[in-house]
């Protein structure tokens, strides 16, 4: 490979690069190709489908991918065809002597071909081709950066709200992800980023109860009809709310059906049951009631024995997988390691959790005990410091969740 692909090589693994792949098996074409354009583009080449593949394989990524449709162990449309699955915006051309109609519509269906170019094709034509790919492959990442940091955006400012309007409920947002987190990573689920935000955004409901009702889902009291009539509206505002938000109708869905019973009892009344209910919104469930048993000082152990204990209300499958994840034995009560300190508010920083609520001298609530501190609960209580007396030391703790298999 000549210096321009070494000089490609070297950066191979920055998503923004805009380099240039040509796959032919001629190596004379490659050779052609490479000596002409690589004064006006980054460019790479590989002698084969295989060989090409290879190096996306390892890393590569490219911004225009030009292959030779005849080729010898695998075609250019197959070869495009892996290309859109493992590098979707890459813009994809092919060169081609002569092509009919279905062979065309083919490629276009299968490998998202952008454009054919005949072959032997004119430097000058060749060159121009690749600049109108390149300005389409800067359009496609665009907008795709536009969406994702929209949607990063978003989301933030739901949980910024929720972390500032009920501190507590952002907390059990947060340890209901960090579960979630660990639980979709040993099992590489493709979904884990899903299950994290619909557990963030679980809590956002909470704003929109009474104080006694949250008080009470708290405790694990049970609701009276009214109270069960308000979670479930303030459920499905949730869910209206979260699904407006561009590609986040899965998570809308498993906020919906965050609470409704392994046998298809509860809200919301769709017919459901059992696996039909989204699997997000199981794994939800379980990691919930997790949490919720912690906070009223209960431990992992037996939270889950209480879901063996409840198949109507808990996926038994889903139960087993977090047992055997977890490790749990029925000896341990693995609560978590505790760090239990008091300090100034010259020491209270970004992620601690409060034990005791923050108040002034004259008895008025700041934060509520259980509250995590986020950027703007930090400023809440220094603005409050600034004209009023605070009661100090505040008691702070730090929880972890139990060790997990390795």
């Amino acid at each position: 490979m000549g210096k321009g692909g070494a000089k490609a090589q070297s950066r191979s693994f920055n998503p923004m690069s805009e380099k240039v792949l040509f796959v032919d098996d001629d190596p004379n074409t490659l050779v052609v190709y490479q000596r002409f354009l690589q004064r006006k583009f980054e460019v790479e080449v590989a002698g084969g489908a295989e060989e090409a593949l290879a190096l996306i394989g390892k890393g590569a990524s490219y911004a225009v991918i030009v292959a030779d449709m005849e080729m010898p162990g695998m075609s250019g449309t197959e070869f495009l065809e892996k290309t859109r699955l493992s590098s979707p915006d890459t813009v994809r051309m092919m060169l081609t002597g002569s092509i009919d109609p279905q062979t065309a519509i083919e490629a276009i269906n299968k490998g998202s071909v952008y454009r054919f170019l005949s072959k032997p094709c004119p430097a000058d034509v060749f060159a121009l081709a690749i600049e109108e790919a390149l300005k389409q492959y800067r359009l496609v990442t665009a907008e795709r950066e536009l969406l994702e940091q929209t949607l990063a955006g978003s989301i933030k400012v739901l949980v910024d709200m929720l972390a500032l309007v009920e501190p507590a409920a952002f907390v059990v947002g947060e340890r209901v992800r960090d579960y979630l987190r660990d639980f979709g990573t040993a099992r590489r689920s493709p979904d884990a980023w899903t299950f994290e935000v619909a557990a963030l955004l679980s809590q956002i409901r909470f704003i929109a109860l009474p104080s006694e009702v949250t008080e009470k889902v708290r405790k694990g009291k049970p609701l009276d009809v009214n109270e069960s009539e308000m979670m479930a509206r303030a459920t499905g505002a949730s869910h209206d709310l979260i699904r407006n938000i561009p590609r986040l109708q899965l998570v809308a869905e498993i906020v919906l059906s965050q609470q409704k019973n392994y046998d298809g009892s509860g809200y919301p009344q769709d017919g459901a049951s059992e696996t039909a209910i989204p699997y997000g919104a199981r794994l939800l469930k379980i990691f919930s009631e997790i949490v919720d048993w912690e906070n009223r000082g209960g431990s992992l152990r037996e939270a889950l024995a209480h879901m063996e204990g409840n198949p109507g209300q808990f996926d038994p499958a889903l139960v087993v997988e977090v047992l055997e994840r977890f490790r749990i034995d029925p000896s341990d009560t693995p609560t978590g390691a505790k760090e239990i300190r008091e300090v100034a508010l010259a020491d209270l920083a970004i992620g601690q959790i409060l034990m005791a609520s923050i108040m002034t001298s004259a008895g008025l609530v700041v934060l509520a005990g259980g509250s995590k501190i986020t950027r703007l609960l930090l400023e809440r209580v220094r603005n409050f410091a600034a004209i009023q007396r605070l009661v100090e030391p505040f008691r702070i703790e730090v929880k972890r969740p139990p060790m997990p298999t390795p």
